[in-house]
């Protein structure tokens, strides 16, 4: 069993519940279960690690067989031992939540409200106006988000939940991933003519290479992904959003 093990069951619980219900809520399914919903919500992306008696009171209303319960709290005791790693790890995203999150006004509301100046409830009218948004499709948004555990609403503010998402165990492209990946081709079109050269940085290296070394740029990218992920997390002062986009693809004339 992995750590994993709990969060997944978690997870497809609750997808099986929004199946036969659309609008059935994460603060729903966290009521049912008796436990708070941004504790929830932690627990399913993987953030956190509960105590037994917590697991196996979720697990008893989830009607889950002795074994499994079992073997699920062997897995939580072990992973409670092991040291919390330095630096955030990608957070993998399933297919499902994808097609729900990768559309990119959604992928910029949730780096937006990752700025202090638009987490409180009081400031949405400013994070609306910075989105090109009506404060009503905000609201939405922000609904529909809450309701697959992407951010947590309470107290007035927003915390969010799915940071450092990635798509890398996604081994294929999806027709929205496609969408994304073009407009943010043109945002980048876009930018070489309305920002500043100092405020950007646009390259391009076209090389002859072996089709045996692809793989391994490709890891180089990747490092390089996460390099730059783990200098985000170390800051808490952030005041801007940028796109960082990297590419490789044989040349098309």
């Amino acid at each position: 069993m992995r750590p994993m093990e709990l969060a997944a069951l978690l997870r497809t619980e609750l997808a099986k519940r929004q199946n036969k219900n659309p609008r059935y809520s994460l603060r729903a399914f966290a009521k049912s279960l008796d436990q708070d919903a941004g504790t929830l919500t932690r627990v399913m992306s993987g953030q956190r690690v509960v105590k037994q008696p917590t697991a196996l009171a979720v697990m008893q209303a989830l009607n889950i067989d002795s074994g499994m319960q079992d073997q699920i709290l062997a897995s939580l005791s072990s992973s409670r031992k092991q040291r919390t790693p330095k630096t955030a790890k990608m957070q993998p995203v399933s297919v499902a939540d994808f097609e729900n999150i990768f559309e990119t006004t959604n992928i910029h509301l949730l780096a937006s409200l990752r700025l202090k100046k638009f987490r409180p409830k009081r400031n949405w009218d400013n994070l609306a106006r910075h989105l090109r948004l009506a404060p009503e499709e905000l609201e939405s948004r922000l609904i529909s988000l809450e309701k697959i555990g992407a951010i947590a609403i309470k107290n007035s503010t927003v915390e969010v939940i799915s940071k450092n998402l990635s798509t890398l165990p996604i081994p294929f492209t999806t027709e929205r991933r496609k969408a994304v990946q073009k407009d943010f081709l043109d945002q980048a079109k876009r930018a070489i003519d309305e920002v500043p050269f100092e405020l950007r940085d646009n390259c391009t290296l076209t090389i002859p290479i072996s089709g045996k070394d692809l793989a391994k740029i490709k890891q180089i990218l990747q490092k390089a992904r996460t390099r730059i992920n783990d200098l985000s997390e170390k800051k808490s002062t952030h005041d801007h959003i940028y796109n960082v986009s990297m590419a490789v693809y044989p040349v098309i004339l």
